[in-house]
């Protein structure tokens, strides 16, 4: 029988200089009287990840397991984790994000129950939100407050998430392998724990979200290739899970479908994106309507430049 008590999972790729912040922090946890592990899956960075994840293996506060695959797949580095994981209390973190003092010990007394999901608070760097309109939007999207209510599948993110499974049901919870890059893996991976009967609520542990290269128009670039081609992916894998999701009242909604058949007007939302993302980067933009609007502009722009390949297993498609 393991004495490892928890386990954090990492995938990771070329991010050891955020990884050691995150090595750092967990050093630091408070309330900690037992042992816990972190399994960094990892497909051969180029940066010094590696050897970061050696020198910390002589660190005594956790347990680093290093795994190593040639598979850059996020799905499938989070399911290796699942699978060498020596407790049956999983938590999983983004290699980007970087939790706080009492994170773990948070996660080791909410993870009592079987069939438990948690989801915990994820916020970005105030000196970041301070100078950028865009990151106050995106941290309008998570919740920051916590209560007894189930979470939606179209709220999960696993980048800070909790699970207590039984070992000898590990494959119950594994992620779909078949997405690539960008979106729709925790929407899935949420609605098919809800249909197991998995019950999934807030918890009050916290992570900052130190999002790579954090700008407007990277975020708008991933939602042009969620509309090009993550859209694809999740109607062949689960196209029921699909029509449950905004994205299908958008693809079927008249006034898009008409726009799109336009192919003239592609280029004056072009334009008119450009145009916005200008005046965005010069403060003169702010308003959560503006970053819907420009959001929903991305994804017809993507929408039309959409084609009818088989893009399963495609790999890295919105890099």
């Amino acid at each position: 029988m393991s004495n490892i008590s928890l386990s954090i999972i990492i995938p990771t790729y070329n991010r050891a200089k955020i990884l050691k912040n995150i090595f750092n922090k967990l050093r630091k946890q408070i309330g900690i009287n037992f042992q816990f592990e972190v399994l960094v899956c990892d497909s051969y960075s180029s940066d010094n990840t590696k050897s970061l994840c050696e020198l910390y293996k002589k660190n005594k506060s956790f347990k680093v397991i290093y795994i190593n695959t040639k598979t850059n797949n996020l799905s499938f580095k989070r399911n290796l984790g699942i699978k060498f994981a020596k407790s049956d209390k999983l938590v999983f973190i983004d290699d980007d994000c970087i939790p706080e003092n009492n994170f773990v010990k948070k996660y080791f007394l909410s993870l009592k129950n079987q069939r438990t999901i948690f989801c915990g608070i994820v916020t970005y760097p105030k000196k970041w939100i301070n100078k950028s309109g865009y990151l106050k939007y995106r941290q309008s999207r998570h919740f920051i407050k916590v209560d007894k209510k189930e979470i939606k599948s179209n709220n999960v993110v696993v980048m800070n998430m909790g699970i207590f499974i039984n070992r000898n049901y590990k494959k119950e919870i594994y992620f779909d392998e078949r997405f690539t890059g960008y979106g729709f893996e925790d929407y899935e991976f949420a609605n098919r724990m809800i249909e197991k009967n998995f019950k999934i609520y807030k918890i009050n542990a916290k992570v900052l979200h130190f999002e790579e290269g954090y700008n407007l128009k990277n975020y708008l670039n991933k939602i042009y290739y969620l509309s090009k081609y993550g859209v694809l992916n999740i109607e062949k894998i689960n196209y029921r899970y699909f029509k449950k999701s905004i994205y299908y009242k958008i693809e079927n909604n008249i006034l898009v479908r008409v726009c799109v058949n336009l192919k003239i007007l592609k280029f004056f939302l072009v334009f008119l994106l450009k145009l916005l993302i200008i005046f965005e980067k010069y403060g003169l933009l702010g308003f959560k309507n503006t970053y819907r609007f420009m959001i929903l502009l991305s994804y017809l722009i993507g929408k039309y430049d959409r084609d009818n390949i088989n893009l399963i297993n495609k790999k890295n498609w919105y890099e």
